[in-house]
């Protein structure tokens, strides 16, 4: 057995180390995380050198009081507190043979690789982990994440002390932070309805780039880059042929990395293409029958119920059926809003899948996030293909396409106005489209709403205007989904997912965002990837495995009646929210509220998405930063 550790970590570094206990916060710390981890809790604390660690646990594997942390290597020089997993555990400590293994933990062989080759070590490291490492010896503190940025941590940092936490709200019970609204944020949270890269909507707060660690000691904070999804690799991709088998050899070996639990592992099995051929996947590799889980709707129109009843009887899966009623989902959506530990547009599906999950009595799932972003899922993939695939002709007809886009009426949808904002888009570079095809809000409409410019740092555009010519060395489609790996999939779904799976003490794994397969799927050329039907290289390449009418219908994800619900049983909930939103000192009260007219009276250019992300921010800004409760 090897322990796995699907839980939270919390830390202390006083870089002063003047012998001043901070237990009392580091236990506050680490109890607001106790829905991460239920099973079991632990700490470290040294006053004399100023460092202070807790960790609570989720039992998946090793389940014994032995696989506690955190933990101390043999000569008790390094302390460990991880949440995550390393699938390749197995062959490190192969390579690893000097150090006196007492488990068959994934844990000590981090503990063996970090004593061997220092923060070097999380280059061999293929799996989902954020981590901390005492060294008692040199006094110094390491902290990591993984390369996709699946496991969080965020961080506060001043001259005199670090504090870093799984949860924004973990930190803020340390009670050594001011729960600020970070108002410099607002322009990019309302842009991507969420905040990206290292950023946050807590003023001072951080969170961790994905992989990337930070060393600390008593002189001070260095951050270093590890993993660089803009690096290019030296994969050949000969024929198309060879990389249909090449994709189906990773993502079996990918899912068979993450089959490995001393609990019952399940799927979460949508009736789509990517769930279902993880399904396909993990039934091929495993000596039992394997569970699979479909949320069911009474609503026939968002029910997927007989696509995926297919694959589980191809497969002959465990399947189970859950029922979710809508009328219950909006009775307790205010309630799983207060749960957000990151305010976020879009985490309530995540929410509602997990604690159906939950409450079969199940702690592990596989999830088919990533499918999308690396073989051209997303329309918007397309369409940025296809505008940087006219760049000669696009940069001849600048006065066309602003003469075009002014005949766009106001009332249109927000599809008609992307389409207009990307007509007067004078360069097709990835830094000037992406925030066009992915903006909740426009740069117009925040101008409007809030009292004040944020841009400046903290702009996802700016950032990525600096990688252009890194981005461009890979082929159009895999650049779209590089932004996206960088930007929307780290920024909104894989918080959401952490956020709200580990609200119900359920663990995700994700085997499309397996760094191997990551790397090799993003040097694809566009001429075996172009998506003339959704995801078709994925398809191809593992088309026997799954029913046809699976890859052959049209894209439907997990939708619910969100439009409705917010003109009809939650409108008294949004009203007092925007209502509420309005009369902060960062937002223009009159325009918030002619938003929530115009939404009420059916206008098209006020979608239920940008009301809705307004409203998940009053909720957040109430229950984290003035009650910073956790519901």
């Amino acid at each position: 057995m090897h322990d796995v550790f699907m839980c939270g970590i919390t830390g202390i570094f006083s870089r002063k180390q003047n012998g001043f206990s901070y237990e009392p916060h580091i236990i506050r710390m680490t109890n607001a995380m106790a829905h991460r981890g239920p099973d079991n809790k632990g700490y470290l604390s040294k006053p004399e050198d100023g460092i202070f660690l807790g960790h609570r646990r989720l039992s998946i594997i090793d389940l014994s009081e032995e696989a506690s942390q955190p933990m101390w290597d043999f000569e008790k020089r390094y302390a460990l507190s991880y949440n995550g997993e390393i699938y390749n555990y197995r062959e490190l400590r192969k390579k690893i043979t000097d150090y006196p293994y007492t488990t068959q933990s994934d844990s000590e062989v981090i503990l063996a690789a970090f004593r061997l080759w220092g923060p070097e070590a999380v280059k061999y490291f293929n799996g989902i982990f954020a981590l901390a490492i005492w060294d008692d010896r040199e006094k110094t503190l390491f902290v990591a994440r993984d390369q996709l940025g699946v496991k969080p941590v965020y961080y506060y940092c001043s001259d005199e002390i670090l504090i870093f936490a799984s949860e924004i709200r973990s930190v803020l019970a340390s009670g050594l932070v001011q729960p600020v609204l970070n108002k410099s944020a607002l322009t990019e949270y309302l842009t991507y309805q969420s905040n990206l890269r290292n950023r946050t909507l807590v003023e001072n707060i951080n969170r961790l780039e994905a992989g990337t660690y930070l060393m600390i000691d008593k002189k001070g904070i260095q951050k270093f880059n590890y993993w660089n999804i803009l690096k290019e690799h030296d994969f050949e991709y000969p024929d198309e042929k060879s990389v249909k088998e090449k994709v189906r050899e990773k993502m079996f070996t990918a899912v068979q990395r993450q089959m490995v639990s001393d609990v019952p592992i399940s799927a979460f099995l949508s009736g789509g293409i990517d769930s279902s051929i993880l399904v396909a996947a993990m039934a091929l590799q495993s000596e039992q029958p394997i569970n699979t889980y479909t949320i069911t709707f009474s609503e026939k129109k968002f029910d997927e119920s007989k696509q995926a009843s297919l694959v589980a009887k191809q497969y002959k899966t465990n399947h189970h059926e859950v029922l979710a009623k809508v009328d219950d989902i909006v009775s307790r959506i205010p309630g799983i809003v207060n749960r957000m530990d990151n305010p976020s547009g879009d985490g309530i599906n995540s929410f509602i899948v997990s604690e159906a999950i939950k409450n079969a009595g199940i702690k592990v799932a596989i999830s088919g996030l990533g499918g999308d972003e690396l073989f051209a899922g997303y329309g918007y993939a397309s369409m940025y293909k296809k505008i940087v695939d006219q760049n000669g002709l696009w940069s001849h007809t600048s006065l066309i396409r602003n003469t075009l886009s002014g005949f766009i009426p106001i009332k249109k949808s927000g599809k008609w106005k992307k389409i207009g904002n990307l007509l007067k888009v004078n360069e097709p570079a990835f830094h000037n489209l992406y925030p066009v095809l992915r903006s909740v809000f426009s740069g117009d409409e925040i101008s409007r709403l809030i009292k004040y410019s944020t841009n400046g740092k903290y702009s996802f555009q700016a950032e990525m205007a600096l990688e252009e010519k890194s981005l461009k060395k890979f082929p159009v489609l895999s650049q779209f989904g590089i932004g996206d790996l960088l930007g929307y999939t780290e920024g909104v779904l894989l918080k959401d997912s952490d956020q709200m799976s580990m609200a119900n003490s359920i663990e995700l794994r994700v085997p499309f965002l397996d760094v191997d397969l990551v790397e090799y799927a993003l040097g694809i050329p566009d001429k075996y990837k172009n998506p003339t039907r959704p995801k078709k290289l994925l398809v191809d390449a593992m088309y026997n495995l799954i029913p046809e009418e699976i890859w052959n219908r049209k894209k439907m994800g997990f939708t619910l009646p969100w439009e409705y619900w917010m003109r009809h049983e939650l409108s008294s909930y949004c009203g007092a929210a925007i209502v509420s939103l309005s009369r902060r000192d960062s937002f223009n009260e009159s325009q918030l509220l002619q938003y929530w007219a115009k939404f009420l009276n059916g206008d098209k250019s006020v979608s239920w998405a940008k009301i809705w992300t307004l409203v998940v921010l009053e909720g957040w800004i109430e229950q984290v930063l003035e009650k910073g409760v956790y519901a």
